[in-house]
């Protein structure tokens, strides 16, 4: 496949595995993002993809957040799914 007008024809995806800490944070390229704290101890996948970064457990998708490209910053997860910080 050729890229058109410079773009790949499909978006790319990161998906990798992580385990949530005890403080209901998944670490992810160098920022933190908040989940539920009844996924703490439990193993996430992680995916980031254009702007977006996107937490699942299985196929539910748990907290969904802006990327944040600042090393060490963290996002915050409200019931009402909307991001802070």
């Amino acid at each position: 496949m050729q890229p058109i007008d410079g773009r790949p024809s499909y978006p790319y995806m990161d998906d990798e595995q992580r385990k949530v800490a005890c403080d209901a944070y998944v670490s992810w390229q160098g920022s933190r993002y908040s989940v539920p704290w009844l996924f703490a101890g439990k193993e996430v996948g992680v995916r980031g993809y254009g702007d977006s970064v996107e937490v699942r457990h299985g196929a539910e998708c748990i907290a969904m957040f802006e990327r944040f490209t600042g090393f060490g910053a963290a996002r915050l997860w409200f019931l009402s799914g909307k991001v802070m910080l």
